[in-house]
């Protein structure tokens, strides 16, 4: 980024100081020169254009106003921090659930809570000081606050980036840093009055106005965090009539069985992953080897139809069903039909396709590590359970 259409409103004198344009004499009696090619100046303090400074030479100084922004931004962080009584900084803090690292819930959030808290520096520093180096490197910052009263106490480095960024090294080097972006003038006295707070751009592209790097800005003691979670639960009434539906309950408040249920099975999936019908099968399988729950799909007249896609009791005329049930069968009929008989290949089948159905459709999905089972819900509990009804 080039500003050599920027007037240069600072210079420096004769002893290296940053000095303002109204405050020099006017031409060449100014006695300063460029910051950064340290060509000798002229203040020009005319009365049509805004005052400035000017190479005498004529000629633009592609890095004068950059090298400006940066001595006059160390210079008035400086002076602020002696000056003022307050020296704020204020960075977002993140404070995660406290039981995060055990947690194995599907996490569609981060579970946690945004704060801003703010810091009044000179409560822990008393010294600011320019070009000084880091302590675990040879490297120099633009400003080192830190506490001479307290010397173990890690200090706190200013970074000001007028054109380039800090490299990522030096950035996460394990220093407390805080890197300001100045673009123009204002900036710098804009950031001093309402404080240093950190921003943060939606876009990865664009440079944050101001990024705190080092800081300990997250924690894992947030006991009042309690996140919905999404399974689906797979219920067996007594009535013979069962269902597989999607249940929802906060995290620290699981949903009880069912009361007047014989089984009741969650299994806690993404949304993404429906609940397969070979897997609705294999549990009505195992309802009925466990607990002698009969169901019209395990029976040898429970067949598809010719005339329309569905499945269709081939004795609904003897049963004298309703017409309404003839596509849409009730199949807890079958606890009190007479004319059950049981498949056996279908069930077998069933019992097959609906353990490699749990295989198939939960690990498809979890390869990507995206997502992890809990351990309430996890598949070698389900298998172990279904493995226990089957017996």
């Amino acid at each position: 980024m080039k500003n050599v259409d920027c007037d240069l409103t600072y210079a420096l004198d004769s002893e290296g100081k940053l000095v303002n344009i109204e405050q020099a004499e006017s031409g060449k009696k100014c006695n300063c020169i460029c910051p950064a090619c340290q060509e000798s100046l002229v203040a020009r303090k005319g009365k049509i254009r805004k005052h400035h400074f000017a190479h005498s030479s004529g000629k633009n100084c592609e890095h004068a106003y950059e090298t400006m922004l940066h001595h006059l931004a160390k210079d008035k962080f400086q002076e602020a921090f002696y000056k003022n009584k307050e020296f704020i900084i204020q960075y977002e803090h993140k404070s995660y659930c406290s039981k995060k690292k055990e947690c194995k819930y599907i996490p569609f959030g981060d579970c946690s809570t945004k704060t801003t808290p703010k810091f009044n520096l000179k409560d822990y520093y008393d010294t600011c000081e320019q070009e000084k180096g880091y302590d675990n490197s040879n490297r120099r910052s633009d400003l080192k606050i830190y506490s001479k009263k307290h010397p173990d106490r890690e200090p706190v480095y200013l970074e000001f980036c007028v054109t380039h960024a800090s490299d990522s090294e030096k950035l996460h080097a394990g220093n407390k840093i805080i890197e300001i972006l100045i673009e123009k003038e204002d900036d710098i006295f804009d950031i001093i009055e309402k404080g240093i707070i950190e921003t943060k751009s939606d876009n990865e592209e664009k440079i944050n106005k101001i990024s705190f790097y080092g800081f300990k800005n997250e924690d894992n003691k947030n006991d009042n965090i309690s996140s919905e979670i999404d399974f689906f639960r797979f219920t067996l009434y007594k009535s013979g009539k069962m269902f597989c539906s999607s249940d929802r309950c906060f995290c620290d408040k699981l949903l009880k069985p069912r009361s007047n249920s014989l089984v009741d099975l969650c299994f806690h999936l993404p949304n993404i992953i429906p609940v397969s019908e070979n897997i609705y099968n294999y549990m009505k399988c195992l309802c009925y080897k466990k607990y002698g729950v009969l169901n019209c799909s395990l029976c040898i007249n429970y067949v598809k139809s010719y005339c329309e896609p569905a499945m269709i009791c081939k004795c609904y005329l003897k049963l004298q069903l309703p017409y309404e049930e003839k596509y849409n069968l009730n199949t807890a009929r079958a606890m009190q039909c007479s004319y059950f008989r049981l498949q056996e290949k279908t069930l077998l089948k069933n019992i097959k396709e609906g353990m490699n159905g749990l295989d198939r459709e939960i690990f498809k999905f979890y390869r990507k590590g995206e997502y992890y089972i809990t351990n309430l819900f996890e598949l070698k509990y389900i298998k172990r359970q279904l493995k226990e009804n089957e017996n």
